[in-house]
């Protein structure tokens, strides 16, 4: 469940995932910003990249990850 609160409002959703590895702290020096030939959608709610376990992993952006999810909702 994705859950976001802004002033009074509390914003929840639920979504179907694969696998979850963990809550795992990431430092300011290990992000990297999100290339321009990442696609459109992927860096539209990315905010940086980062390494972990030889994977690169995309940073969301709490902000845009949520309004993609109430427009595709509204569309």
């Amino acid at each position: 469940m994705l859950e976001r609160t802004t002033g009074q409002a509390t914003e929840r959703w639920v979504v179907g995932v694969d696998e979850v590895a963990g809550v795992h702290r990431v430092g300011r020096d290990d992000l990297r910003p999100v290339p321009s030939t990442v696609s459109q959608a992927a860096a539209r709610c990315s905010s940086a990249l980062f390494e972990w376990q030889g994977r690169t992993v995309a940073l969301l952006d709490e902000v845009r990850l949520f309004d993609a999810l109430r427009e595709a909702v509204s569309a």
